[in-house]
């Protein structure tokens, strides 16, 4: 498994490419450029909301659809 680090490198430098003039992407560089690495929780925090923010909108709204038609389903099971 990836550590949160790494995970976080790979997803900035996809969201950087994609995205150059989020403001997201400024917090980020400004953040690393001082010098101090953030702790675990951060880096995942993050990581998650660059990924949400590269998901399309379509897809998101197929992983609602399907999460919902499966939680519909345990409902009804006995």
């Amino acid at each position: 498994m990836a550590s949160p680090f790494s995970e976080f490198s790979k997803t900035y430098d996809q969201f950087r490419k994609l995205f150059p003039d989020h403001s997201l992407t400024d917090e980020l560089r400004s953040r690393i450029g001082r010098g101090k690495l953030p702790n675990d929780q951060w880096l995942k925090a993050k990581t998650k909301r660059m990924k949400d923010l590269m998901t399309p909108l379509w897809l998101k709204a197929n992983q609602n659809s399907s999460l919902l038609q499966r939680s519909d389903s345990l409902d009804h099971e006995a």
